[in-house]
């Protein structure tokens, strides 16, 4: 099993892990969500855990970029040094 393969399984996994947890939350929320999910489970798992991969795929962009957005903001405030206003630049009025 090369590295490339690994990595792609262990990626796929968490997308399922986090597609299927974020399902659950909708479940546990919404009556209706959860009779559907239900029905889902007892029908077809393989390709619910299509649908969960691939839900999970989407959350994760989200979360890179919420993150990433995050990340910018608070590197944005650290590169504007602000400029101490020398005395010979105010002007008083009187």
């Amino acid at each position: 099993m090369n590295v490339d393969t690994l990595t792609q399984v262990l990626q796929t996994g968490f997308r399922v892990t986090l597609g299927a947890t974020s399902s659950l939350v909708e479940m546990l929320q919404d009556t209706q969500k959860r009779n559907e999910n239900l029905e889902k489970i007892q029908s077809e798992l393989s390709q619910l855990a299509e649908e969960w991969a691939a839900k999970g795929e989407i959350t994760e962009h989200e979360a890179r970029r919420f993150i990433e957005s995050l990340m910018n903001q608070q590197s944005s405030g650290f590169s504007r040094p602000t400029e101490p206003t020398s005395p010979s630049s105010v002007q008083v009025t009187t």
